[in-house]
């Protein structure tokens, strides 16, 4: 059984794509992409809803570019796999292709696998505990992560360096509108592997399986964890799941970007976590390039990293700022200055 159907992307029957511009081009998101591909997969099954879905060896070999005046022609053809008796349920195989490239090279394929069972596995690791409360929309969005509009779904940030990342994310999922589940909260899962690596510019170029179940349908803030990073020179691959109650709900594995560019700028993981010291060292930098300006004695500061102080009741913000306040008086008696 094989279904082959085009159409045309465009800006104003596909208006998300304006809110997932990299580098001046507006690219079909990969969520998105599984999406259709997912539609297709349970036309030729006669599916019309999912519940638990595998899909294995994603492969984003290139980027589907929507042309913002004339749209972008695409060809999605699905064929159900012959497999042996004993093997796992229903598989189909699931391409994209585009005018562009005579539709004859994939820029998108998966295999999709329907029919398996739905018990929610365990998740085996342990969850770091949380620490930081890092706002995605006021710290990561812009400077770090290009996606704007509903894309924006990560939620909060509570445990990071450049080895996992523990987060939040909003779902909205609806299954009379996306069979995958909210296509926003799925790119919000591979967001977080760019927050690993701020200092390298990726972008993903494939993922060994993901493994969804039911439960991905409830419209609720869900929290995820990103961890196993493995990073070469030229590629940065993780793992990522959804967790709930203990349970996964969802789980991306072996989820692989290639490092288009490094930027030494950026602050590191742990700089976003803690950005104490890279503060202090960029405030004191410009202290003494202006202080030379002017011919006089660069000044002595103390810089501390205090999150949700405003918060705090008058009392507890004094706690806060007493070790501060005693650090700078002590660096003004040139004595050791530690800030607990």
């Amino acid at each position: 059984v094989e279904l082959v159907t085009r159409t045309t992307l465009s800006t104003s029957a596909d208006p998300f794509v304006l809110d997932h511009v990299w580098k001046g081009s507006a690219l079909l998101p990969t969520v998105f992409g599984l999406e259709a591909m997912s539609q297709a997969a349970a036309y030729v099954t006669g599916r019309v809803t999912l519940g638990r879905v595998r899909i294995d060896d994603i492969k984003l070999d290139r980027p589907i570019v929507v042309d913002t005046v004339e749209g972008t022609r695409v060809e999605i053809k699905a064929s159900v796999v012959e497999q042996d008796r004993d093997a796992a349920g229903t598989r189909v195989h699931v391409t994209i292709g585009t005018e562009r490239t005579g539709y004859g090279r994939p820029h998108f394929s998966a295999d999709f696998i329907f029919g398996l069972d739905e018990t929610l596995p365990e998740f085996e690791k342990e969850l770091p505990r949380p620490v930081l409360d890092i706002d995605p929309l006021d710290d990561l969005y812009s400077w770090l992560l290009f996606q704007e509009g509903d894309f924006r779904r990560l939620e909060e940030i509570s445990s990071l360096d450049s080895e996992h990342i523990l987060f939040s994310a909003i779902s909205r999922a609806d299954r009379k509108q996306h069979l995958l589940g909210d296509p926003y909260f799925l790119d919000s899962l591979l967001q977080s592997g760019q927050i690993m690596v701020p200092r390298e510019i990726c972008l993903p170029v494939n993922i060994a399986r993901i493994d969804m179940y039911d439960g991905r349908f409830e419209a609720r803030s869900f929290t995820a964890y990103a961890y196993d990073k493995v990073q070469t020179e030229t590629h940065m691959q993780a793992d990522v799941a959804v967790v709930k109650d203990g349970r996964v709900v969802m789980q991306l594995e072996g989820y692989r970007s290639q490092i288009l560019s490094h930027d030494e700028s950026r602050p590191t993981a742990e700089e976003i976590a803690d950005p104490t010291a890279r503060d202090a060292q960029i405030i004191l930098d410009k202290l003494a390039q202006h202080s030379r300006a002017l011919g006089v004695k660069s000044p002595r500061v103390v810089v501390a990293h205090t999150p949700g102080i405003h918060e705090l009741t008058k009392s507890e913000r004094h706690e806060q700022e007493k070790p501060i306040a005693e650090a700078a008086v002590n660096i003004h008696l040139d004595e050791d200055v530690v800030i607990k």
